[in-house]
């Protein structure tokens, strides 16, 4: 089936393992079997093998039946998600913006879409809320403290001109 030998694959379950810091088989009298964790990673890693296929199948086909259903927060849908979809788009000529549906909300609400499975991928600030969602960073953030001039001129404030430095 998967055309690897026992120990590879075993070699390979033992990464998992370690990566997640989970055991994800439970061995018992010469039987295995899908510990919670197990049970987890394989239900989220059907769901990565179908958005992976349907993502193969539309850059393939440029069917443009097909579309991509794109959930991110506010700061995202108002800074950022305009740019990542035009370098996709330049990236995949294939594709047009009438293929990628874009939802905004709170990051309350787009885990809830995802959830649901009414949107495809979530693109949100922090963590991922009461679901237990494989994520992962996409970008990082600069955040600036910003003082107005009747502050840093006031010399009650001392304490906001030790952080400019």
């Amino acid at each position: 089936m998967l055309n690897l030998s026992q120990p590879a694959v075993s070699h390979q379950i033992s990464q998992l393992e370690t990566y997640y810091n989970k055991q994800l088989f439970i061995r018992a009298n010469r039987k295995i079997k899908l510990s919670e964790a197990g049970k987890t990673l394989y239900e989220h890693g059907q769901q990565l093998i179908a958005l992976n296929e349907k993502l193969e199948n539309l850059l393939a086909e440029g069917d443009s039946s097909q579309s991509i259903k794109i959930g991110c927060s506010n700061t995202i849908g108002e800074c950022l998600i305009s740019k990542v979809v035009q370098d996709f788009i330049k990236l995949n000529p294939d594709i047009t913006s009438n293929q990628i549906q874009i939802t905004i909300g709170t990051s309350v609400h787009i885990t809830d879409l995802l959830y649901a499975s009414d949107i495809d991928l979530a693109l949100v600030e922090g963590q991922a809320g009461r679901y237990d969602f494989i994520s992962h960073e996409f970008y990082d953030d600069l955040l600036v403290l910003g003082v107005s001039p009747q502050l840093r001129a006031d010399p009650g404030n001392q304490d906001l001109l030790s952080l400019r430095k």
